[in-house]
């Protein structure tokens, strides 16, 4: 936001340009104030080429070599001298909230902050942490998209023969009701996963049988018998889904392992397709197929877990539309029991999902570990997050809530140096 890196000059060329550029632009670079070292150095490079090629081309260099620093393209976390647990400075935790919350370097308030030493007070991390909840929007997109597995949405879209313009509109959707529900609304998971509006274009519109109120990306109101929260959505039906009758699997493993972070091993010489062959008859229905899968004695352990939160996807098609009866004619049947509950449907699920404390706990680490690059092996990272997720809990969920306690907390500050 400075200009260009002579903006501040009165006369371009001079020493005295050269030296308020290097007041300015190197700190603004590395996101801290230069050492003296580091300011002799760069300074080093203009004084040696200005005698032989002119102060355009030195000065250039002196650009390039500020951009393509180190101290530049990466974000370095050192600490003090020493071994073991290190806390950051206050420049280092200025770098780690803002790229951490908006992709973006610190502006100049969180620098202003880190000058006065500040931000190892958790009261002054929290108002920034605040103030930045605007501007998180691409960081939560991200998340989500990473979380949830939404990368093979358009290698699913081919699969299933989804017009291309429409698998983009619902990555488009994606993003724009996700920013909506956390930035905007400053909602919650509860939020996230029942709201029955979203932000789509009228062919998307269209294709969920809602009516779009004009031209464009626009908020609609979508059938709360149908779709309900962020797993509703085309995108992670159709990433997700599969031609014939795999979705049940792939969609109940998304939300199994990805959404609870379970883990579940398939055996490398397992035959799943013989096996069902020898269980089930070729016009067995969808419920019979899973039902005999998670009964088999080679497949049942991990498909008795994870199959009925997919059955109860059954009334989105791979294409993500609504469907009530298959292909061969037989009525959709997405009514599950899991630990003794009855769920009527994806809409239900995910209304129980949102709280849910595996899920939650799930939401909570890999967050952690996708934004602030906790460590989820170490004893510190795991009562980090256990803390974070009772406060997550405790405020009904909320987003910014979740990024504060994250903020707040000491380990926030703290890396493990190598030894």
């Amino acid at each position: 936001d400075q200009g260009a890196p002579t903006a501040r000059c009165q006369t371009f060329g001079t020493p005295a340009c050269v030296d308020t550029f290097m007041d300015w632009f190197p700190e603004a670079a590395f996101r801290r104030p230069p050492t003296p070292a580091e300011k002799a150095e760069l300074r080093a490079v203009y004084d040696e080429l200005e005698p032989k090629y002119g102060a355009d081309w030195a000065f250039a260099a002196l650009v390039r070599g500020v951009l393509l620093s180190p101290q530049f393209l990466y974000r370095y976390e050192i600490g003090p001298s020493g071994k073991g647990i290190v806390k950051l400075d206050d420049y280092e935790i200025a770098s780690l909230i803002s790229f951490s919350l908006t992709d973006e370097a610190p502006d100049q308030e969180l620098l202003d902050a880190a000058k006065a030493g500040t931000l190892r007070d958790a009261s002054v991390r929290e108002k920034h942490a605040r103030r930045l909840m605007g501007r998180t929007g691409p960081v939560w997109q991200r998340f989500f998209w990473e979380w949830l597995k939404m990368a093979t949405l358009q290698s699913q879209a081919n699969e299933v023969e989804l017009d291309p313009e429409l698998a983009a509109q619902m990555d488009e959707e994606l993003h724009a009701f996700v920013s909506h529900v956390i930035v905007d609304e400053r909602g919650s998971l509860r939020d996230l996963m029942t709201a029955s509006y979203s932000w789509t274009r009228p062919e998307l519109a269209a294709h969920y049988g809602a009516s779009h109120p004009g031209a464009g990306l626009d908020r609609v109101e979508l059938d709360p018998n149908q779709r309900g929260g962020l797993l509703t959505r085309g995108a992670w039906l159709v990433a997700h889904g599969k031609r014939g009758r795999d979705n049940v699997v792939r969609r109940g493993m998304g939300v199994f392992i990805d959404a609870m972070c379970n883990d579940i091993r398939v055996p490398a010489d397992l035959d799943v397709i013989a096996e069902l062959d020898r269980l089930v008859g070729p016009d067995a229905t969808v419920r019979e197929v899973t039902e005999a899968r998670g009964n088999a004695p080679v497949c049942g352990n991990c498909h008795q877990l994870a199959d009925p939160v997919g059955l109860a996807f059954e009334h989105f098609a791979s294409d993500g539309s609504w469907q009530t009866t298959y292909a061969d004619g037989n009525p959709v049947e997405s009514q599950i029991t899991l630990d003794g509950t009855a769920y009527e449907d994806a809409g239900a699920l995910s209304e129980a999902l949102a709280s849910d404390t595996r899920f939650q706990r799930c939401l909570v680490r890999r967050f952690a570990h996708f934004a602030l690059g906790a460590d989820l092996g170490s004893p510190a990272a795991v009562a980090w997050t256990s803390e974070a997720h009772t406060q997550f809990a405790e405020s009904d969920t909320s987003f910014e809530e979740l990024v504060v306690a994250l903020v707040r907390h000491p380990a926030f500050l703290e890396r493990r140096k190598a030894d």
